[in-house]
């Protein structure tokens, strides 16, 4: 079951994401004013912003394992070749 305010809700974020112009937005959600619009808007870029720090951490993170894993391949190379130099 679904209430109005969360179709509403949904409305305006894609009209958000989809870069409606902030007036006709307005006009399509039956906001009184704009300033309520922008509010409304600012949440949502709020959240979007949220979600891509998040992607940008995980990003970072997956890319500081591989470069951990590429440090411990290189280290083992370097000791094979050392051993392989001094005939242990």
């Amino acid at each position: 079951m679904y209430d109005r305010k969360c179709l509403r809700t949904t409305f305006g974020t894609l009209l958000e994401k989809t870069g409606s112009d902030l007036r006709d937005a307005q006009k399509l959600m039956r906001h009184s004013s704009v300033e309520l619009t922008t509010r409304f808007y600012s949440r949502a870029r709020i959240v979007q912003l949220q979600s891509d720090a998040s992607a940008i951490g995980e990003a970072l993170t997956r890319a500081g394992h591989e470069q951990g894993r590429t440090n411990e391949n290189n280290a083992e190379q370097h000791e094979t070749n050392r051993r392989g130099a001094t005939g242990a």
